[in-house]
């Protein structure tokens, strides 16, 4: 559109600079969010390690 004259230079570069900054909001939200989940799932293992109850899955310690 720049180049058949329908917008201005100046007005198309906003444009680009503002939709680059849409596009690292929701990159950003969406490593926020893998963070978050990952974060839960670590709770909940460490969680199920602490807990009593039968460890039978467990390796057994290992003898120097």
């Amino acid at each position: 559109m720049v180049l058949d004259g329908e917008i201005e230079r100046g007005t198309a570069s906003v444009a680009g600079q503002l939709l680059g900054g849409a596009r690292a909001c929701v990159r950003d939200r969406m490593a926020a969010k893998e963070q978050e989940e990952l974060i839960s799932r670590l709770e909940a293992l460490e969680a199920a390690l602490e807990a009593p109850g039968d460890r039978s899955w467990r390796s057994p310690p290992r003898s120097l």
